[in-house]
């Protein structure tokens, strides 16, 4: 039954995540910590992980949480599930797609769903914002918002933000690099 429960849910983070993988981290994180799979920290921490290892967010996500429900059978299914239905939509989207795309209609649909895509995907930068810049200890309010701030995280995330942005470094030498002085700040200082 648990296995049919990771099928079903990833089927419908497949199914229902249109814009790619940083669009479906308000739907994974949901289910995943609604079933009890892992917790907010822990889903920050999988989209970390998934930065430094090959392959879209969503198949890591399901990966990671197949094996720690149900070991390589369980991960096996969540992949299986969060992947068949963009299989199935792309077969059935390439073979009417090419006919329809200069049609007025289809590109209106495709202007609507563009802005909802940004929304999703800003929603997940306040999640991840929420985990990786604050001090998770400590309840935030409005009134102790610059107590609860892990000042250490901003700094290297306006270091890493400036890297990127002025001196173009490669973003896997980025993630290298950050790896390096996050054991650095916090395990040796």
């Amino acid at each position: 039954m648990t296995l049919l429960l990771l099928i079903w849910n990833f089927f419908q983070i497949g199914a229902f995540s249109i814009g790619g993988g940083y669009a479906m981290i308000p739907l994974i994180q949901k289910l995943i910590v609604a079933n009890g799979w892992l917790t907010v920290q822990e889903v920050a921490d999988v989209v970390a992980i998934s930065q430094m290892t090959p392959g879209p967010f969503a198949i890591n996500a399901a990966t990671f949480v197949g094996m720690r429900v149900s070991g390589v059978v369980g991960a096996i299914c969540c992949t299986v599930g969060v992947t068949l239905p963009s299989v199935i939509i792309v077969l059935i989207i390439a073979k009417f797609f090419f006919n329809f795309q200069h049609v007025p209609g289809v590109r209106y649909v495709l202007y609507g769903i563009r802005p909802v895509v940004m929304a999703l995907i800003a929603t997940s930068i306040v999640t991840i914002a929420q985990t990786a810049l604050f001090i998770p200890e400590v309840t935030l309010t409005l009134q102790n918002v610059l107590q609860s701030v892990d000042w250490k995280a901003v700094a290297l995330c306006v270091v890493s933000l400036i890297a990127m942005v002025k001196f173009k470094v490669d973003p896997v030498i980025m993630i290298v690099i950050s790896a390096a002085a996050g054991i650095l700040i916090y395990a040796v200082l």
